[in-house]
């Protein structure tokens, strides 16, 4: 269930549409991405405005690794954005 938890706020923190949803009926949105209802009512009251700047904290540090050409430590992982070695 962390997992859940965890991949949820994620994407509230990532995905202005889906934070929009979430906005609009927080308790509705958790429950229809399956969380408990313990869960559910802890992320409904969620204060709105903490989560709106963490999401724009997270926006500034994506962008400014894309400006300075650094990859995610996920691009990393997954191998995107490799650089091709020249070769001899």
């Amino acid at each position: 269930m962390q997992d859940r938890i965890e991949g949820f706020l994620a994407r509230l923190l990532t995905d202005d549409a889906f934070r929009r949803q979430f906005r609009a009926d927080p308790a509705a949105i958790a429950t229809r991405e399956g969380l408990s209802a313990e869960d559910c009512a802890a992320i409904a009251a969620m204060p709105v405005e903490d989560l709106e700047t963490a999401a724009a904290s997270f926006a500034h540090k994506r962008d400014a690794k894309r400006r300075h050409g650094k990859r995610s430590w996920m691009d990393a992982l997954i191998g995107r954005g490799r650089r091709r070695m020249p070769r001899s």
